[in-house]
């Protein structure tokens, strides 16, 4: 008698979701720029929902998620205060940060150069650990994932998404879940920031030196070694990367510059 499939899970339905999720990212720009100061108290329940233009059951469901993220404090009777997210939130909010933020602002690239100064660390101490931890099986893995890498050199933002599935790689084989799931926050850039990318990768060809170069390390086992040279390696791409980009914010903002001008020529024509 065949066996009955599995009754599927349970899914609430898209445009419920898409709503809360949407209230949430609108509260929680507002705290994070600061337009919700800390300690200050959120609108009754009902105002809040009305001035958002929902329901209050979606409006408790985005407050739910607000809490989860350490953003805000539910003191049940005296209402919801803004939290020192500071000390409550978690690095995902430094995510959300850059995910939403303009990289033409300077405050940007200062939370880009602190997420940058992150994966410095990480990818540091994960390749020490990989070199004491690595097997024969887990070297013929990285190689094969380094080589499929080599055949997207062409595109710097398709190269992105393969440097992290190299980085992926080495963090399993240093058999560090802290470091799997640290690597989940930088995974999204590729797609979500492709001028980021391309600031990070202006020579994919060139970047597969350097995953060679790890790869040898991780083969030869000397820990000390590899953590100096990943590191090094990496402050030097850093310090280049956030140099373009700031070079783009410069000549954007030249070019936003002059375009009044040349209306004003081409009107008075």
């Amino acid at each position: 008698m065949p066996t009955a499939a599995p009754a599927p899970a349970a899914i609430e339905p898209v445009e419920r979701a898409t709503i809360v999720e949407l209230v949430v990212n609108s509260l929680r720009g507002k705290i994070l720029l600061g337009q919700l100061p800390v300690g200050s108290r959120l609108p009754a329940e009902r105002d809040l929902a009305r001035s958002l233009g929902v329901n209050r059951l979606t409006l408790r469901a985005a407050l739910s998620r607000l809490q989860a993220l350490g953003l805000i404090i539910v003191r049940h009777g005296t209402g919801t205060v803004v939290a020192n997210w500071r000390e409550t939130a978690g690095l995902e909010t430094l995510s959300f940060l850059l995910r939403t933020g303009d990289p033409r602002d300077p405050t940007w690239r200062t939370y880009l150069e602190h997420l940058l100064e992150i994966r410095r660390i990480i990818a540091a101490e994960t390749v020490a650990l990989a070199c004491q931890r690595r097997t024969d099986a887990d070297l013929a893995d990285l190689r094969r994932v380094v080589e499929e890498a080599r055949a997207h050199t062409a595109d710097p933002v398709a190269f992105a998404a393969r440097d992290v599935r190299i980085a992926r790689a080495v963090v399993r084989v240093s058999r560090n879940l802290g470091f799997e799931l640290l690597l989940n926050m930088l995974a999204p850039f590729p797609e979500l920031q492709p001028e980021v990318a391309r600031a990070m990768y202006p020579d994919p060809v060139e970047h597969m030196k350097h995953h060679e170069a790890v790869l040898a390390l991780l083969e030869q086992g000397e820990p000390e070694t590899a953590r100096g040279f990943v590191r090094a390696a990496l402050e030097q791409q850093d310090r280049a990367t956030l140099d373009r980009l700031s070079s783009t914010a410069r000549r954007s903002a030249r070019s936003s510059a002059n375009k009044p001008a040349a209306r004003k020529r081409a009107s008075s024509t």
